[in-house]
């Protein structure tokens, strides 16, 4: 029996849908599918009821879940004692394109000499994909929009609020006049992750055509820049370390703003490392 079997059946159980799961997984919904009868093949008995959408657990599911979890949790338990016992003293850090910054590296400086570091960047969705493999120790990202496993940490290191930006000095105008009547370059975040500005636009009645899209907030921050349009991004750092010419707008409701998490997994990092960790990036 593969503990990864296990794991999606956990999931769609969590989820309440195979194609809830599925994107959870990383994984097509026929895969997740496929595992779920090859675990009733090997028990011998249906593990789901399917009512429409609605996927819920037999009783007999029900008797053996406590168990299924605590194997999922032993074999990564596991798993992550294996990857740290082979890379001694070497924290392996996961971090996003838009947060290495010359303040991130600097910080991120005191941990070194006493731990190497290695640095890798990647979107949200395959940082969070290593770190669930073991292949990472921590992740630096924007929080996840799913209800994350048991066997994974996050703490939140800062939010951010939403914002307009522009090359013009737009004063006397408000935000919606200012989207309504200039190009829109779209931030187009993983759809990992919920997309604020998207939101944003929806809950105010505002339905525009963009001449643009990036997942890159350094990409649209110079085509705001050059003129190109204006943008809804995130407040991020970087604003706040270079001085430039933009200008920006605060969105002042707190349902737009987005949480940057550090996640990892509870077997990962030794907790004096960790708090180190946590210590340094929350001051980033």
């Amino acid at each position: 029996m593969d503990s990864r079997f296990l794991k999606s059946l956990i999931s769609v159980i969590e989820c309440g849908s195979i194609a809830e799961a599925s994107r959870r997984e990383h994984l097509t919904a026929a895969a997740i599918s496929q595992r779920i009868k090859s675990l009733e093949a090997d028990f011998g008995f249906e593990l789901l009821h399917r009512v429409g959408p609605s996927i819920t657990p037999t009783d007999a599911c029900k008797n053996i879940l406590v168990h299924a979890k605590q194997i999922v949790e032993d074999v990564e338990q596991l798993s992550y004692r294996v990857h740290r016992s082979n890379s001694a003293n070497c924290l392996r850090l996961g971090v996003v394109p838009s947060q290495i910054t010359p303040r991130f590296i600097k910080k991120l400086s005191g941990l070194i000499p006493e731990n190497h570091v290695s640095l890798f960047h990647d979107i949200s969705r395959n940082l969070y994909s290593k770190l669930i493999a073991g292949e990472i120790d921590a992740a630096i990202l924007e929080q996840p929009a799913f209800e994350l496993p048991k066997t994974i940490q996050a703490y939140v290191l800062r939010t951010e609020s939403l914002a307009l930006i522009t090359s013009e000095n737009t004063k006397n105008l408000s935000v919606k006049e200012i989207l309504a009547s200039r190009p829109y370059i779209e931030y187009s975040p993983d759809p990992f992750i919920t997309s604020r500005p998207r939101q944003f636009l929806s809950d105010h009645g505002l339905f525009l055509q963009s001449i643009c899209e990036s997942s890159s907030l350094h990409a649209i921050e110079i085509m705001v820049r050059d003129g190109l349009g204006v943008s809804l991004v995130p407040h991020w750092r970087h604003f706040c370390d270079e001085a430039n010419d933009l200008h920006l707008i605060p969105i002042v409701e707190s349902q737009y703003s987005r949480n940057l998490v550090m996640l990892n997994s509870k077997f990962s990092i030794a907790p004096q490392s960790l708090q180190a960790l946590i210590s340094i990036l929350s001051e980033h």
